[in-house]
């Protein structure tokens, strides 16, 4: 029975933004079990509001008129209705199918994780990969005034068509960024040295390609 005169240490949960400036503190106070409703909901409203901005600009696009020029009027509005619905279900189908490698490829390591916190991993990686990349392009979409898609993939500045780019042209600086914080995330839910935790992490990158 609990001692009523006992402390219990409660270690308070990290702030959300040190997600980005310090992952491994932020996972470390919500392991072992992550929650994924929140982030779920904060994922899904970022998604439809950065999705919504950039669809305004590129539907006035020039691009977008050559690509529909010869579509009805069905087929416009159909797309447009898809490009403002997709964003509600993009995040979670990412998120499950990234979670599929958090759960599968630690077992090769004797370790696991949990489907829950696979989950919450996706949801995760997507905020800061996909997300990260779309809102610096709907600031530099709103700045210049003109659409804008992908300024942080290297593919927007190497040789379409080349080996290099086939290679390279899906990196960018928020996918580094997004293996960085996954690779603190296994750690703090598996107790992995660093060293195995980024091995982890480069081998769900690259097969998640």
């Amino acid at each position: 029975m609990l001692n009523m005169n006992e402390t219990i240490n409660v270690t308070p949960k990290s702030p959300w933004y040190t997600l980005l400036t310090n992952p491994g503190q932020f996972f470390a106070t919500r392991a072992p079990q992550l929650s994924y409703g929140r982030l779920g909901l904060v994922v899904t409203v970022l998604s439809f509001l950065v999705n919504a901005v950039m669809n305004l600009y590129y539907f006035q696009s020039p691009a977008f008129h050559l690509l529909t020029v010869k579509w009805t009027a069905a087929q416009l509005t159909q797309s447009k209705w898809i490009s403002f619905i997709g964003p509600l279900i993009v995040p979670w189908t990412s998120a499950i199918f990234y979670s599929l490698f958090y759960w599968i490829v630690p077992k090769l390591f004797a370790t696991k994780i949990t489907f829950r916190n696979a989950l919450s991993l996706g949801l995760t990686v997507f905020l800061v990969s996909s997300l990260g990349s779309e809102i610096i392009d709907v600031i530099a979409t709103v700045i210049t005034g003109h659409f804008h898609s992908g300024i942080t993939l290297l593919g927007d500045y190497l040789p379409a068509g080349t080996a290099i780019y086939a290679l390279l042209g899906r990196f960018g600086l928020f996918s580094l960024l997004s293996w960085y914080v996954m690779g603190k995330a296994i750690a703090a839910l598996t107790q992995l040295s660093s060293k195995k935790s980024y091995l982890i992490a480069f081998i769900i990158f690259f097969l998640a390609m």
